[in-house]
């Protein structure tokens, strides 16, 4: 005869289970808020709960580092390296060739492969990748393009960059990333309304392609969403236009002056982000997850690009008056986008520039090094024999821009959540520290032009962008964790 003595007692399974049973409905409530989510998914990692990488045994990092906690840390080279061209385009591109890492990298503009600049160039794309971003705590989630996609198939209006051409340059490569793994996309099909808008441009998955119905499959989401772009890109290097801009700047004395095209402008984007933001009829339950909203102002805001704000005083004087100007600005756009529902917007910081940068062939050994060595910038642009203007664009100005957004998004969060107000969420996107440590990564142009120091090769410090905001999405998303998402 069998003995069941090794089985628990009715009274034992009670006294177990009973708590938890009474402790449920709590824990089911905890759980519907975001913020209880946010902290549990990042101390676990639902698919790979132990964290375990492919050198596991070596690394005692098993955790999922927290928001812009992931971009504090340091560059750690490649291992094995990147001996060649070949090896750095193959890692990159795999066997595919309708994209190309050389293709995205902006190394190359204008010069044949045989070119000696190229040829320099095919090293410096070697040097660059050559390096690994790592968090000084936990690890991000592992890049999935088919897991991007589904989540901008899942918002009504998908991911909207806006901003200049470094914005440009990081929406590229994520495009890149997504050609990559087969997913294609076509831009500005006729049938959208801004189609022929040279300001905006707009890319949906390419009706009928095989990976767009495992996409859409695994989305769950209508056939009407495959009409609308999952990608947007807006050109607004200053997010106001003339109409804004005149007023705030007469408030800090500006004479009358013409409006240029260095001042280009996509009128009414914020209400394209409404409508885009929008969800549409019989889509609700589809496309739960917000619209994303990546943009960025900074790089053109200088006394050179206004030119029209009084130059009289000191340095200090004069860039104060730029300043608050952009601080009315951030006001601006603040109080247009906070009303908007199903919206999440990221604001990535503004990145440092290296006026020295030609002086530099590996990144910085740590954050600390790189702040000592680049902290003042307005002084070292004007000692640059060669572009003795550098110090003009207030490149030293970027640091006090990013900590007027850090408050005023501070700020708009403590009033949503304290308030129980409905509108947009906000987060800021801190990739200052990672990149303030890569001096080396920039774009160099051919002609004797000399390097670029503002621009940055898009493999190795953009591609890491792009990670950082598929963690951040993974991080904040309403249905995660989901299959495929690590």
């Amino acid at each position: 005869m069998t003995s069941n003595s090794s089985l628990p007692s009715k009274k034992a399974l009670i006294f177990c289970l009973g708590p938890i049973a009474l402790l449920w409905p709590v824990i089911l409530t905890l759980y519907s808020q975001k913020s209880f989510r946010f902290t549990l998914h990042g101390l676990i990692d639902w698919q790979n709960p132990l964290g375990l990488t492919s050198n596991a045994f070596n690394n005692s990092k098993i955790y999922l580092c927290r928001g812009n906690d992931c971009t504090i840390g340091r560059w750690t080279p490649r291992k094995p390296p990147h001996v060649s061209i070949d090896d750095a385009i193959k890692h990159y591109d795999g066997n595919q060739s309708n994209y190309s890492v050389w293709d995205f990298s902006y190394l190359s503009t204008g010069a044949s492969k045989e070119d000696k600049f190229v040829q320099e160039q095919y090293q410096r794309l070697i040097n660059i990748t050559n390096w690994i971003w790592e968090p000084n705590q936990g690890r991000m989630h592992s890049w999935n393009a088919e897991d991007f996609v589904i989540r901008m198939l899942r918002s009504s209006g998908g991911i909207i960059f806006v901003g200049d051409s470094l914005t440009e340059h990081h929406y590229m490569f994520l495009h890149y990333l997504l050609g990559r793994a087969g997913i294609e996309l076509d831009m500005d099909p006729p049938h959208l309304l801004h189609s022929e808008n040279e300001m905006i441009h707009e890319w949906v998955l390419r009706p009928n392609h095989f990976m767009t119905k495992v996409l859409m499959e695994r989305a769950g989401t209508p056939p009407s969403r495959l009409i609308r772009p999952i990608f947007t890109r807006i050109n607004n290097p200053l997010l106001i236009g003339e109409n804004d801009a005149r007023p705030l700047l007469k408030n800090v004395g500006a004479r009358d002056f013409p409006w240029i095209d260095g001042m280009a402008y996509m009128d009414g984007w914020e209400t394209y982000i409404r409508e885009a933001a929008t969800p549409k009829p019989g889509e609700k339950l589809a496309t739960s997850e917000d619209t994303v909203l990546l943009m960025n102002a900074g790089a053109h805001w200088s006394r050179k690009a206004f030119f029209m704000l009084p130059q009289n005083g000191t340095k200090e004087e004069t860039q104060a008056r730029l300043s608050e100007v952009y601080r009315q600005m951030v006001d601006v756009i603040t109080s247009r986008l906070s009303a908007i529902e199903d919206l999440s917007v990221y604001y990535r910081s503004t990145s440092p520039a290296h006026p020295d940068c030609n002086l530099f062939k590996n990144p910085y050994h740590d954050s600390g090094e790189a702040r000592i060595s680049q902290r003042d910038l307005f002084e070292q642009g004007r000692s640059l024999p060669h572009r003795p203007e550098f110090g003009d664009w207030d490149w030293d100005l970027f640091g006090s821009y990013n900590l007027m957004w850090r408050q005023a998004i501070e700020e708009l969060n403590l009033k949503r959540y304290s308030q129980h107000l409905k509108g947009a969420e906000w987060f800021y996107m801190d990739i200052w520290n990672m990149t303030l440590q890569r001096p080396d990564a920039h774009t160099q142009q051919p002609g004797g032009l000399g390097p670029d120091c503002l621009h940055y090769c898009p493999a190795g410090v953009m591609e890491q962008w792009s990670y950082f905001l598929h963690h951040l999405l993974i991080e904040r998303s309403n249905v995660w964790p989901q299959r495929g998402m690590e």
